[in-house]
């Protein structure tokens, strides 16, 4: 497709500005990343860590090779965390049952959500009523979303 890494640089161009900005301006201190991608350098957590070490970044990703990759290049600060599980956007109960999520993030707390170039994947008519927040989680937590166009 013409023009893919020019999407490609955008959207983690994108995605590192808004985790720098909810990290450092905007308080948050936790971060839900899904659909996160071979990892690349610097990383969400990496980000998020640079400007505040305490900050904790759980990564999902449906494809084994990715968490794989992940899990071998999750090194956090000592004050953070940062860590990786197998899961699909398409079930967000799944991801939130999981005991990583359970070990990462305190829900009770605000919470990045990271949704970068997975947009696409999800069917209009279903996608609306697929997600939803969590009940119980932090009313102040934000989402940060991006897309891919071929226009």
């Amino acid at each position: 497709m013409p023009g893919i890494g020019e999407m490609a640089r955008a959207n983690r161009a994108f995605l590192f500005r808004a985790v720098r900005h909810l990290a450092a301006d905007a308080g948050i201190r936790q971060f839900l990343d899904i659909g996160t991608g071979i990892p690349t350098e610097p990383n969400v957590h990496q980000v998020a860590q640079a400007a505040d070490p305490t900050a904790r970044v759980l990564c999902v990703d449906n494809d084994p090779v990715v968490i794989s990759h992940g899990r071998a290049f999750a090194h956090s600060t000592p004050e953070g965390r940062a860590a990786y599980v197998l899961g699909d956007l398409l079930d967000p109960d799944a991801i939130l049952a999981t005991d990583q999520l359970h070990e990462t993030l305190d829900l009770r707390e605000p919470v990045g959500l990271l949704l970068a170039a997975v947009l696409s994947f999800f069917d209009p008519d279903e996608g609306a009523t697929r997600t939803r927040p969590s009940r119980g989680s932090s009313t102040r937590s934000r989402p940060a979303a991006t897309s891919s166009s071929r226009t």
